[in-house]
């Protein structure tokens, strides 16, 4: 019996080295070019990651500048703050004296020289007592703007803390396919 064609295989021809050898070509330049592609692949990631890692170099020297900056609004919060409280205390003081003047103006009544004395003396005390009220209420409202200021500064550190770990959990979601691709390639 003659062997069939596309029969069992038995009986038939097998292909000639050069279909082989066109057949390896074949498959060595897909895999040239996929190694190609792959390696393409790479050279992006690793413009990716260059990239986030300068914005991350960014990110972090903008945080310590703000670092410096809320410690220094700290710093002159805290010189604000003991300004208030020495404005406090003049306060104090001059409810005290406005206290004594009343006490002189009740037993000066018939001492008329002693009133005299006592009204300029009060005179100095009001303006003084209006000067440093207004200068209490500037206090006031710088103190308010700096805690104000203090408190967006606080906010925009948050901020590029959380921006900071997005662009880190965004490189290790990058890194991480690439890795896993190119043990997958290998």
């Amino acid at each position: 019996m003659a062997a069939r064609p596309g029969g069992d295989g038995a009986g038939a021809a097998r292909p000639g080295p050069g279909v082989w050898r066109r057949w390896v070509v074949r498959y060595q330049r897909y895999q040239r070019r996929r190694l190609e592609e792959l390696q393409q692949k790479i050279r992006g990631l690793e413009d990716d990651n260059r990239q986030l890692r300068e914005q991350l170099q960014h990110s972090q020297a903008r945080v310590e500048e703000l670092e410096g900056q809320v410690s220094f609004l700290r710093k002159q919060l805290q010189q604000c703050q003991e300004e208030r409280s020495r404005w406090q205390q003049l306060e104090a003081e001059l409810q005290q004296w406005h206290q004594e003047l009343q006490e002189l103006w009740e037993s000066a009544r018939y001492r008329e020289e002693q009133l005299g004395a006592a009204q300029a003396k009060l005179q100095e005390v009001s303006e003084a007592l209006s000067q440093s009220e207004a200068e209490d209420s500037e206090l006031r409202a710088l103190v308010a703007a700096q805690e104000k200021h203090l408190h967006n500064l606080e906010m925009e550190q948050r901020r590029l803390e959380n921006r900071l770990q997005d662009l880190q959990v965004n490189k290790c979601s990058v890194l991480g396919p690439s890795l896993q691709e190119g043990h997958r390639g290998a």
